[in-house]
């Protein structure tokens, strides 16, 4: 759905733009990866207990399942902003 269509149009698009005709072919480097892979872990470890948490329900969601994961991503916003500011 909409999602799919904008990390592929919305910025695949013009990141093939820019680096087709703004750097005349050649690679483009600026691209900044500081904590990239501990957004991945935290993603992939958000995953697994999604999927435990459906493996153990019998693919029912419930009301405390939500509170888990909302204070998951208010625990990652937390540390994502620390990053920043505490850099």
């Amino acid at each position: 759905g909409s999602n799919t269509f904008n990390i592929l149009v919305g910025l695949g698009l013009p990141w093939t733009l820019y680096t087709a005709f703004g750097t005349h072919g050649a690679p483009y480097h600026g691209l900044r990866n500081e904590g990239i892979l501990n957004s991945v872990l935290v993603m992939a470890t958000v995953l697994v207990i999604f999927i435990i948490f459906m493996v153990a329900s019998n693919a029912v969601m419930y009301r405390w399942h939500a509170f888990v994961f909302m204070a998951l991503y208010t625990l990652f916003l937390v540390y994502a902003i620390g990053q920043v500011y505490l850099s």
